[in-house]
């Protein structure tokens, strides 16, 4: 009994610190003030193709990367374990231009949004599902490269 009852504690402060569902059109306040919407794989497609000075960034891994990307992207790995590397890595970035952040299905792109949220970034978006949404609603590839990456 002792034992259910632990588990059953466990299992409810870990949903408890879990981060909401986001859902395309969702913003998000981080605890800095700072906010980032999450979009829909149309929307992030419209962004790439009319956002002026849009800086595209996968935070997949290289190997990832590799298997495919979103043309005009630039791989910056997000590592949940050390997300000051990934700050390190985002110091040539305007932190004043919109930023679109991807990954495979949107959890990492969320995290690294988030965490870009509280560090100064002003105009962030998240790919909600990821790559593999954008491939499951068959959007079409954007039309040319994001106006300007980095």
């Amino acid at each position: 009994m002792r034992k259910v009852l632990i588990s059953a504690l466990v299992t409810a402060l870990v949903a408890g610190l879990s981060p909401l569902p986001v859902f395309a059109g969702d913003t998000v306040q981080s605890g800095q003030g700072a906010t980032f919407v999450s979009v829909s794989p149309v929307e992030a497609k419209e962004l790439i193709e009319t956002r002026e000075g849009l800086q595209l960034v996968d935070v997949r891994t290289r190997q990832e990367y590799s298997g495919g990307a979103l043309p005009g992207s630039a791989l910056v790995t997000y590592n949940s374990w050390s997300p000051k590397s990934f700050l390190k890595d985002m110091q040539g970035f305007d932190r004043k231009r919109p930023v679109l952040l991807v990954c495979a299905v949107g959890g990492r792109s969320w995290a690294a949004a988030s965490l870009l949220s509280r560090n100064g970034f002003t105009e962030i978006y998240n790919l909600n599902g990821g790559l593999q949404a954008w491939q499951q609603q068959r959007v079409p590839l954007p039309a040319g490269t994001p106006a300007a990456v980095r």
